[in-house]
């Protein structure tokens, strides 16, 4: 396909604008749609393209595990994008009650055995901290493939 064509075919989704602009194009491939976008973005502008993740040694979620229901489909999905030896660095509230800042949260505990019933070696918890928005704190934690 030739970049005027990516072009014609997104141009009326992104609206006009003398403001930077920051986007993502997830599935990126050779980058075709993320040229185009970009020549249709503000100078300044920033498009973050991502592919296939592969051969990874961490992946770090901070604040961002909570907004995923299906988390068992997360982690098998991105377990198999990671080296042997990988690990995952993951930062949360420590709650199990919702709200519309954090729908989804996740105890260490449930998290553990979460990781522990996907395969993951071993879980740890790395720290913890008091949150403003939150009773219960925050902790962090490393799960190793």
């Amino acid at each position: 396909m030739e970049l005027t064509v990516a072009i014609r075919l997104i141009d009326k989704g992104v609206t006009p604008a003398r403001v930077n602009q920051v986007w993502a194009d997830l599935g990126c491939g050779s980058g075709l749609f993320t040229s185009a976008l970009s020549t249709l973005l503000p100078a300044g502008s920033t498009v973050h393209a991502i592919d296939k993740l592969f051969d990874l040694d961490g992946i770090l979620m901070a604040n961002s595990l909570h907004y995923v229901n299906d988390k068992a489909s997360l982690f098998d999905t991105l377990k198999s994008s990671m080296k042997p030896s990988g690990k995952f660095i993951i930062v949360e509230y420590e709650r199990s009650t919702s709200n519309q800042w954090v729908p989804f949260p996740i105890r260490f505990e449930k998290l553990q055995v979460l990781a522990l019933s996907l395969g993951f070696k071993k879980v740890t918890k790395l720290a913890e901290t008091s949150s403003a928005y939150s009773q219960g704190g925050m902790y962090s934690a490393v799960l190793m493939c």
